[in-house]
C-alpha cells in the first residue's frame, strides 16, 4: 500500500478534528473549501492527468461550482463512455464516487470506491474515503474491513490510522490508543492528534496534553493544528481554566470553518459571563448548522432567560423541540421558563411531555411532582420509580445538559466497560447525537433493542439521520411495543413512509393523536409534510387541530393562524384548477 499523501492526510485531519468527531458541515462552508460532505476535495482538478479537454474541465467545474451535482456527474460519466477512452480512467472514477457520495447515493459510491482501492494512483485516497464513508454512516464492520493488514504490514500507518479513527467513533479508546503507540506512528501529526483524543476521553488529561501540545510545535497543518487546538480548550474546560478553553477555541475557528469549536466557544463564553459575545456565536451555530442547532438553543434560552427575555428564550425553547428523543431536555427547561412566567398550568403540560418521553429523567419528575404537589392535584403526581430503576447521575450532568453544554469527558469511559443498561451509556450516546456526530452515537449503542428503550430510540434516530432508513425503519417498528418511545415512533414511522406508503403514514399519525391527543407539536410537523405533498385540505385539518392541542406561543398562534390563511388561498386555486 502506498504512504498516504496530503490528500489522505486532510481527510484524517477532517475525520479526527473534533473529540466528538462531529462532521457537521455548512452547504456555504463545503462549496468555499471545495469539498464533499465528509470533505473530499470536489474541485477537478484531479482531472489534471487525464485527456479531459478545456472545454469539457470547464463545464465540470462550473457545475461543481453551482452544486448542480447531478449535472456534475452527469458531465463526469459522458466522459467516461466517450471515445477515445479517458487516458487517466480513475481519476475520473474517483470524481464520480465524490459526487454520488454528495448526492446520498452511497451504495453507488461505495461501489465505486472499492473498485479503485487498489489503483496505484488513486488507491489511498479510495481506500479513505470509502473508509469514511463507512464509518459516517455507522457501518463499522465494513469499515473495519479495509483496514485488515496483509500478512507482516499490520502496522501500516495508513491502515492503523484509518482502524483507530474508527475505534475512537466507536468509544474503543483504549485499543485506539495502543494501536498509535507503533513506532512510523510517534511523530505522525493525524496519529498524535487521534491517540491524544483516546487519552483525553479516557481521564489522561496530562499525556493527552502533551500530544496536543507537540502537534502544535511541529505541524503545519492547518486542520491538524485545528484539531490540537480544540483539544487543549477541552483539556482547559476539564480543569476549570475557562479563559483557556476560549482561548483555544478561538484559534481554532481562525483556522477555518469548525462548527463543534464555535458552538464550545459560545459556551464558555457564556461561562465567563461574556454574554453578548456567546449569543453571537450560538446564533450562528442555531442558524447554519442544523445537527447542533437545537443544543445552542438550549443554551440561548438561558441567556435570554438571565437577561429578562422570556418570550424570546421560549422562542428558542421552542424551536429547540424537532421530533426527537433529545426533546425531553427543552421541553423540561420550557416548563421551568413557563413557571417562572407565573404560567404554571403551560409547565405543568411541559414538564408532563417531558416525562412521558423519558420517565426516568430526574428533573422531570421531580419539577412535575413539584408543581402539580404546589396546586394539590395529588393524584396526577407521577409514582415514584421502583429501586434500581433511577437514574442517578452527577447532578452537574443533568443541569448542564439541560443549559446546552455537552458534559462529555467527565462521564465518559472506555464503551466495554459502560454496559448496556448503565445510565452512561444514554448520556454519552446522546451526548454524541446533539454534537451532530450521529457515527459516534451508533457506536455507543451498538447491541442496543427494545429492552434498552432509551439507548435504542437514539440509535434509530441517529440511523435516520445517516440515510440507513431501512434499518431505521425495522428498530422503529420494534420500539412501538415500548410505552414512551411508542409516540416518538409512530411519528418517525409515519414521516419515513409517507412518500411510498401516505396511507400507512397517516394510519401511524392517527393511532400517535388516538392516544396523545395533546401533542401538538408532531401535528405541526405533519401539517408541514402534508402542505409539501400538496394536500392542502388535509395539512389545513391539522393545523386547526393543533390550534386546541397542547401549549403553543404567542408567535407560534399567529404563525399557525397566518398558515391557514395561506392554506385557505390555496386550496381555493386547487380547486379553481381542478374545474378548469
Amino acid at each position: 500500500m502506498h504512504r498516504s499523501g496530503p490528500s489522505l492526510r486532510v481527510l484524517l485531519v477532517v475525520a479526527a478534528a473534533t473529540l466528538f468527531l462531529s462532521s457537521s458541515t455548512s452547504r456555504g462552508e463545503a462549496r468555499a473549501e471545495g469539498r464533499g460532505p465528509a470533505g473530499h476535495a470536489l474541485n477537478p482538478t484531479i482531472l489534471e492527468s487525464t485527456d479531459v479537454t478545456p472545454a469539457e474541465f470547464a463545464e465540470i467545474q462550473r457545475a461543481i461550482d453551482d452544486e448542480s451535482w447531478e449535472v456534475a456527474l452527469g458531465l463526469v460519466r459522458k466522459r467516461l463512455a466517450g471515445t477515445p477512452a479517458p487516458v487517466d480512467e480513475a481519476s475520473l472514477r474517483l470524481l464520480e464516487a465524490r459526487l454520488l457520495d454528495r448526492l446520498g447515493r452511497y451504495g453507488g459510491s461505495a461501489q465505486v470506491f472499492r473498485k479503485l482501492v487498489d489503483d496505484p494512483g488513486v488507491g489511498v485516497a479510495a481506500r479513505a474515503e470509502l473508509h469514511d464513508l463507512y464509518v459516517r454512516r455507522g457501518n463499522f464492520a465494513a469499515a473495519d474491513l479495509l483496514t485488515v493488514a496483509e500478512e507482516g504490514r499490520d502496522t501500516e500507518p495508513d491502515l492503523v490510522r484509518l482502524r483507530a479513527y474508527s475505534l475512537n467513533l466507536q468509544g474503543e479508546y483504549r485499543s485506539s490508543a495502543a494501536l498509535l503507540e507503533v513506532p512510523s506512528l510517534q511523530r505522525d501529526d493525524p496519529g498524535r492528534v487521534l491517540r491524544a483524543n483516546a487519552l483525553l476521553a479516557l481521564g489522561e488529561r496530562d499525556a493527552a496534553e502533551r500530544l496536543y501540545l507537540a502537534v502544535l510545535e511541529e505541524s503545519s497543518e492547518r486542520r491538524v493544528r485545528q484539531a490540537a487546538h480544540f483539544g487543549l480548550g477541552q483539556v482547559a474546560r476539564l480543569r476549570g481554566a475557562r479563559a483557556m478553553r476560549v482561548l483555544q477555541n478561538e484559534r481554532a475557528i481562525r483556522l477555518g470553518a469548525a462548527p463543534w469549536a464555535e458552538l464550545d466557544l459560545g459556551l464558555g463564553l457564556r461561562a465567563l459571563g461574556r454574554r453578548g459575545e456567546a449569543r453571537e456565536r450560538l446564533e450562528v451555530v442555531a442558524q447554519e448548522y442544523p445537527a447542533l442547532a437545537s443544543t445552542a438553543r438550549l443554551a440561548l434560552a438561558r441567556l435570554d432567560e438571565e437577561e429578562g427575555l422570556a418570550e424570546e428564550g421560549l422562542e428558542h425553547l421552542v424551536a429547540a423541540i424537532t421530533g426527537s428523543f433529545g426533546d425531553f431536555l427543552a421541553l423540561t427547561r420550557l416548563g421551568e421558563l413557563l413557571a417562572q412566567e407565573g404560567r404554571g398550568d403551560d409547565g405543568i403540560v411541559a414538564y408532563r411531555a417531558a416525562h412521558e418521553m423519558f420517565p426516568e429523567f430526574p428533573p422531570a419528575r421531580e419539577r412535575l411532582t413539584r408543581a402539580l404537589t404546589t396546586r394539590g392535584r395529588w393524584e396526577e403526581v407521577p409514582e415514584e420509580p421502583a429501586a434500581g430503576e433511577t437514574w442517578q447521575l452527577p447532578d452537574w450532568t443533568w443541569d448542564r445538559l439541560l443549559d446546552g453544554d455537552l458534559p462529555y469527558h467527565e462521564v465518559v469511559a472506555d464503551r466495554d466497560s459502560v454496559p448496556l443498561d448503565d445510565p452512561r451509556r444514554v448520556v454519552l450516546a446522546l451526548v454524541h447525537l446533539r454534537a451532530g456526530s450521529a457515527a459516534g452515537a451508533i457506536g455507543w449503542t451498538e447491541g442496543a433493542g427494545p429492552e434498552q428503550e432509551r439507548l435504542a430510540v437514539i440509535r434509530a434516530e441517529a440511523l435516520e439521520s445517516v440515510d440507513r432508513n431501512e434499518d431505521a425503519i425495522e428498530l422503529w417498528i420494534q420500539l412501538l411495543d415500548a410505552p414512551a418511545a411508542r409516540p416518538l415512533a409512530q411519528e418517525r414511522l409515519a414521516l419515513l413512509s409517507f412518500e411510498e406508503n401516505a396511507d400507512q403514514a397517516q394510519a401511524y399519525w392517527d393511532a400517535l393523536f388516538a392516544e396523545n391527543p395533546q401533542r401538538v407539536r408532531p401535528r405541526l410537523r405533519m401539517a408541514r409534510r402534508l402542505e409539501d405533498a400538496t394536500r392542502y385540505r388535509e395539512a389545513r385539518d391539522a393545523l386547526i387541530a393543533s390550534q386546541e392541542s397542547m401549549w403553543l406561543s404567542a408567535k407560534e398562534r399567529r404563525r399557525v393562524e397566518v398558515a391557514i390563511a395561506d392554506l385557505d388561498d390555496l386550496i381555493e386555486e386547487q380547486e379553481e384548477q381542478q374545474i378548469e
